[in-house]
This record gives structure tokens, sequence and C-alpha cells, in this order.
């Protein structure tokens, strides 16, 4: 990261060739220490910045249940669909295949939820230089500077790579909108048709960029991804201990030299179990018991799922039936995936009207949800119940159109499939269970 510290440095300064004071990046992030007998650096906190942006992403994906539980946010928001109206078909070409890499819109609406989870931004390129197939591309959130003085963004890929100049230029009025947009050819920068667009979650930490959903659960990731990095440890040396040997007085270095001929001697494999006279081991390590590393595990994994709004019972975490687990997956889609896919959707239209269609009107099909639909269901049945509505203001709640005029409407048919009336008698052993009710003679 500190390569791709200095290039930015390197680009700010050519291109904006001033310091900007608004930016809230952090130069240092402080380490704690524990006081004790050893003094241990506590672990690094990543704050949500740019620079830790590959770190976190880094650490998260490195964590079992935090990727899990991004992944199931990010395919929960793909399998969202989207009606539109009012959009010409230029819009509708955007929607059916947004850019080459993704290919299809809920692969879209998937890798961009990720990127919300994973560092609170996502930053848009509306591109336009095909006005009637346009597309929309995804930049990477760490390659992105915000130069408010200059009322522009910077988009600067080759910071990796020590590259001088950014590959994009988007300049910017004072309510957001693109003005003009550049697009570094060989040596010089070309005017393009296209926007930007930046979408973050609020981080009031900084006015710069937003806050990831996971950065609440960095900590617990960290000690986390520690324990599994000592049981990986643990198991891998066979479940040796960490110590140091102890010997008798001040040997000399004649001694020293027999007693490494005599661990040589007496472990041909290079190891230390066997000890030599005189030598004993210090064990200078906790057990696994004693570190309650299990019972840490388990908290810092359900920490991270609080943090990620995902229940544990949809990433294995916590003891779950069917039922359970169905009532969770309601409650997920009801708390988070329903408003967050209303909210990034409302965004996308946004975008859309500001470089694409003024006129096209966005919305998540409901109808497409289960969950929501069931809902909708037992709302509609439950105003039917009352008979204080119109048929038609109970098809709106359902998602439907109003119905024609002279629309025939079918009631519910009562007394369907009940059990005829018949004699009771005796039920022989080898009856057939259908006719238990007949009378019969066997």
């Amino acid at each position: 990261m500190g390569i791709l510290w200095t290039s930015k440095s390197e680009i700010v300064g050519e291109v904006t060739d001033t310091l900007r004071k608004e930016w809230d990046y952090r130069q240092s992030e402080g380490r704690n220490q524990y006081a004790g007998i050893f003094s241990l650096p506590a672990l690094n906190i990543n704050w949500t910045n740019w620079k830790s942006y590959a770190e976190r992403a880094d650490a998260i994906y490195r964590n079992s249940v935090a990727k899990t539980c991004v992944e199931r946010r990010a395919r929960s928001i793909g399998n969202i669909d989207i009606k539109y109206e009012g959009g010409n078909k230029a819009v509708e070409a955007l929607l059916k295949r947004p850019n080459v890499r993704d290919g299809d819109l809920g692969t879209f609406l998937n890798n961009s939820e990720v990127s919300l989870s994973v560092g609170g931004d996502l930053d848009l390129f509306w591109d336009m230089r095909l006005p009637s197939t346009p597309m929309v591309h995804a930049f990477r959130q760490d390659l992105v500077v915000d130069d408010v003085e200059n009322s522009r963004f910077l988009y600067a890929p080759h910071g990796v790579t020590d590259g001088k100049k950014p590959q994009f230029i988007f300049e910017y009025d004072n309510l957001g909108k693109t003005t003009r947009a550049l697009q570094l050819v060989g040596d010089s920068y070309k005017v393009i048709r296209g926007g930007f667009q930046k979408i973050s979650y609020f981080d009031p930490r900084t006015s710069s960029e937003g806050a990831g959903a996971g950065d609440s659960a960095l900590t617990a990731i960290d000690i986390m991804n520690a324990i599994d990095k000592l049981l990986h440890s643990k198991f891998k040396a066979g479940g040796t201990k960490a110590g140091f040997f102890q010997l008798s007085g001040e040997p000399t270095d004649a001694e020293i030299e027999k007693m490494r001929s005599q661990f040589a001697a007496l472990n041909p494999d290079g190891g230390s179990t066997v000890l030599p006279a005189g030598v004993t081991f210090n064990d200078a390590q906790l057990t696994l018991a004693e570190m309650e590393v299990l019972e840490a595990r388990n908290q810092m994994a359900k920490e991270i799922c609080t943090a990620f709004q995902v229940p544990a019972e949809l990433v294995n975490e916590s003891e779950a039936t069917y039922a359970n687990a169905r009532g969770k997956d309601k409650i997920f889609y009801r708390n988070f995936i329903g408003p967050e896919a209303h909210w990034l959707v409302g965004q996308l239209q946004t975008g859309i009207r500001l470089y694409v269609d003024p006129n096209a009107e966005l919305a998540v099909d409901e109808t497409s949800v289960q969950h929501l639909e069931e809902d909708r269901l037992e709302r509609a049945s439950k105003m039917a119940q009352m008979k204080c509505f119109t048929p038609d203001e109970i098809r709106a709640v359902m998602g439907y159109e109003p119905a024609e005029e002279d629309a025939q409407f079918v009631g519910a048919q009562v007394n369907m499939g009940q059990p005829e009336e018949k004699p009771k008698g005796e039920v022989a052993f080898d009856a057939d269970a259908g006719d238990r009710g007949d009378d019969n003679d066997n």
C-alpha cells in the first residue's frame, strides 16, 4: 500500500498542484500496546479510507464468515428484479447489459453490493461514448480521487504502476453533475461523452468517503483471523508448544557446543523432542483450552454477522432448523434486502436520469421477492376480509393494474374438496386406509 500512497501523492501534486486539507485521509494509524511482562502490539484497526481498502478487502475475504456475509448480501441484491417505465431504447439496452464484464443486470447489482459492503463506496462511470448502447462501469474505489478544490474526480488506475496522469477526469458543478469528462489518450486529454456518480454509505468521520457495512466488524475479523492462524500453526506443528530452554548455571562455550552435538544426536530429525541431561524446557504459551479459543471464535463470528446485518443462522454460525432459518431469512429480506434494494435502485435511477434519459423511472419489482410477495398477499387477504376496500385497491396492494370495467371476479369456492358423508362401520385389520370410513365387512 505504500507504493499506492506514493503514487497518489505524485498524481495529486502533478494534476492539482495543491494540497487539499479537506481530505480526511489519515496519514498514520496508531497501534496500542498491552502492558505486561511481554509488550505486544495490539491488532491494527483498519479505518475506512482508500489507503486501507485493499488491506480491508483482503482481511474480509480471508475470513470465512465475513466473506459468506458479503456474498449473502450481494446474491440477495443480485436476485432483485427491476422494472422501468418511460425509458428509451438506450435505457433498455443499458439494463439488459450494463457492461461487457458483468454481462447482465443481476451480476452488476451483485458486484455493486460487494463494493458497498467492503468499502462503503460505489464509483460509477456512465459511459455515453456510444449513445445508442450506453454502459456503466464501476471503478475501484481506492483509485478514485475527489479533487474538491478543483471540483473534479480523478480516476488513476495507473497509480499501482507509478503512473503520472489519471486515466479519466470528471469535472462537476455545485450539484455534483458531471459537466465535462476527459479521457487520457496518449499524452493528452480528449473530451468524451459520459458522467461520474459517487454512491456512498454516510461516514461521519469523513466527508469524502463512505463507511462500509463491515467496517465495524474489522476488529472481530482481525481477532478471528488471528485465531484461525494460531489454530493452523498449532495443528501444523503437531501440537508443539512455544517456550525456551533453561540450563543450570552458566555453561562455557565448550559445554554449549557439546550440548548442541547431543541435541543433534538425540533428535536426528532436527526437532527437540529429547533433551540432554541438565536442560529443562519452560512453556511460554497458553494452551488452546486456557485461551478459550473456540468460545472467542464463536463470539467473533456472531459479531461479524451482526455488523453485516446477516442472521447467524444463514451462515451456519448458529443452530438452525428449517422453520427458524426461514423466519430469519424473512427478517433479513424485510429489514435489509428490501430497503437496500430500494435505495440502490433509486441511486441508479438518479444516474440514468442525469446521463442517459431524464424520463426513466426505475423501481424494485417486489412481486419477484418471495418473502415480500407473501406479505403483500397476506395484507390483500385481510383487506378483502374487512370488506371496506374496492377490488382495485386490493389489486394495487398486490402490485396489479386496475381491472377493466367489465371484469368478472371469481370468489373462493366453498366446501370444495370436503370428504363425503359416509356410513360408519368396522374397520378390518387389512382394510385400505383410504376406505376407513366405509361400511365394509372385510
